[in-house]
């Protein structure tokens, strides 16, 4: 029955985000099925919407490296996604990430997570969203209240960590160096594998002149990143903490 169908894609819905925020690349990929399955059974554009985040997960974790051929997935799930739910603040959010994360969008991600958050002003994704878009068109105290607000409603989640990294990038950007050093500690704590937060963690201790935590969180995100060097999180404008 349809009512069936609508709570099994639910089911495979919830089963992909819990593998996705796992940060490893097999649960990846394995949400990135989920996600494709759930469409199948009922398409909704929530389901389409939340592939483009996966899509762009893997991306910027460096998952997948067949970029060109990512980025038009993406593009296509997006633009169906919005076509099917344009008022579905979670659609909105989750292509406001692709948008700004995957695609530069910057202008296109800020307003279509401000739309996301005047539709469900609940919804802590809608806030991470106008969060990190608010980075990208030079508004960073505005991202870091908005990171605050987003963090307050995913107190009890168990992939919190994914919103204290948007935590310690706007602190960071704004200049809130102790700040988005305690952030970033919260945040590996919660998720070692994590690797953002290590990234980060690296050049604040290092611009501490902590130069033994520095050389630790170092040996961590090259056991998680076996690409990882210095000399790429200086230099390489394509390294995923330019």
């Amino acid at each position: 029955s349809r009512g069936d169908s609508e709570q099994s894609a639910d089911r495979d819905c919830r089963l992909a985000i819990r593998s996705l925020f796992k940060m490893k690349p097999s649960a990846a990929a394995e949400a990135d099925e989920l996600f494709a399955t759930a469409f199948a059974t009922s398409p909704r554009g929530l389901y389409l919407a939340w592939r483009a985040q996966c899509l762009t997960i893997m991306k910027a974790e460096r998952y997948s490296y067949n970029s060109d051929a990512l980025k038009e997935q993406a593009e296509a799930l997006c633009a169906h996604a919005l076509e099917l739910e344009p008022n579905n603040a979670m659609v909105l959010a989750t292509v406001a990430n692709t948008q700004g994360q995957l695609f530069r969008n910057h202008e296109s991600s800020y307003g279509l997570a401000k739309r996301a958050v005047q539709l469900n002003p609940s919804n802590p994704m809608a806030w991470w969203a106008l969060s990190s878009s608010s980075v990208y068109i030079g508004d960073t105290d505005a991202s870091l209240r908005h990171a605050i607000k987003a963090s307050r409603l995913v107190t009890t989640l168990p992939n919190k960590f994914w919103w204290d990294n948007q935590l310690f990038g706007s602190a960071l950007v704004a200049g809130k160096l102790k700040l988005a050093l305690a952030y970033a500690k919260e945040c590996q704590d919660q998720n070692p594998r994590f690797r953002p937060p290590l990234r980060y963690l690296v050049a604040l201790y290092a611009n501490m002149e902590l130069k033994r935590d520095a050389e630790k969180a170092m040996s961590l995100l090259q056991d998680l990143a076996p690409d990882f060097s210095v000399g790429r999180l200086v230099s390489d404008k394509a390294y995923p903490a330019s």
